[in-house]
């Protein structure tokens, strides 16, 4: 059985990265690539690189100006909670109209 459901996979590769587990983190996103084909794979990339904490990664598949996929909202914001100091991902927030949690 195949699951192609891609928020299962965005759950799923943010917990691996999370434990440690970068190679099934790796795995995770390949199949986002390959089987997700809705305007949300980017960002569910980017949860699944949020998991591995790999900034650059988050922030180039968060860039919906560059990328031109689906703007992430606010109630997918947690996952990028552990960047909040960042002055990149504040200045990410204000392309897409979030206020930072601090507001």
């Amino acid at each position: 059985m195949v699951i192609v459901d891609g928020a299962y996979y965005r759950f799923l590769g943010y917990s691996y990265g999370k434990i440690g587990e970068d190679d099934q983190a790796y795995v995770v996103i390949d199949s986002i690539k390959a089987l997700d084909k809705t305007s949300l794979k980017n960002h569910r990339i980017a949860v699944v690189f949020a998991g591995l904490e790999e900034n650059d990664s988050v922030f180039y598949y968060l860039d919906t100006l560059r990328n031109k996929s689906r703007r992430f909202n606010s109630s997918r914001i947690a996952y990028f909670d552990y960047l909040k100091s960042s002055e990149a991902f504040q200045q990410l927030l204000d392309q897409h109209g979030i206020p930072s949690s601090d507001d």
